[in-house]
């Protein structure tokens, strides 16, 4: 999990990370909302991201806001890891693809 402690009008905002076991690679992103308010209508843009790489690259990437640059004056810049003994990195991808809806 990572904080973007100014985030989301200064409640702070979090991004999040999963680690593909076997392979060294984590899978990381955020739904940023570029409208900077705190509604999204439905169909509005959330600012949705995701992506793939080393943990370093992950870390580097989320501190400095390199997929998604915004107007906070702190890209995330705090995290912690913790671990599950239950995963599923393919229904997690899933979820990464699906479209967010409302009922």
């Amino acid at each position: 999990m990572f904080v973007k402690p100014d985030g989301a009008q200064k409640f702070g905002h979090v991004g999040w990370g999963f680690k593909v076991p076997g392979t060294g690679r984590w899978v990381y992103g955020a739904v940023e909302n570029p409208s900077e308010k705190l509604y999204t209508p439905p169909g509005g843009d959330i600012g949705a991201w995701h992506a793939e790489g080393s943990y370093d690259r992950m870390l580097s990437e989320m501190s400095t806001d390199a997929n998604y640059p915004g107007t906070s004056e702190h890209p995330y810049s705090r995290y912690r890891c913790t671990t599950s003994s239950a995963h599923d990195v393919n229904r997690a991808r899933v979820m990464i693809l699906t479209p967010l809806t409302t009922s």
